[in-house]
């Protein structure tokens, strides 16, 4: 399954906004308010520079040779 860039930022989003209901984590509150796509402004989250970081982090995932060797694709 191939997923777009906006769904793999929401997936991140969920991830992040699971452990935060696990631990109540005051860093990641904050995190995930300044990530929330529900405040984005012109297509971007609140902190502009969320989404640079983010596009960031994708290109260095992507440019990673190695798999996980015990996980599958959906």
């Amino acid at each position: 399954m191939k997923i777009t860039l906006q769904q793999a930022y929401r997936a991140m989003y969920y991830f992040l906004d699971n452990e935060y209901q696990l631990t109540g984590s005051d860093e990641l509150g904050g995190l995930l308010g300044s990530l929330s796509w529900e405040i984005w402004k012109e297509g971007t989250p609140g902190d502009p520079g969320a989404w640079q970081d983010w596009t960031v982090a994708v290109q260095k995932a992507v440019a990673e040779t190695d798999d996980f060797p015990n996980c599958k694709d959906f």
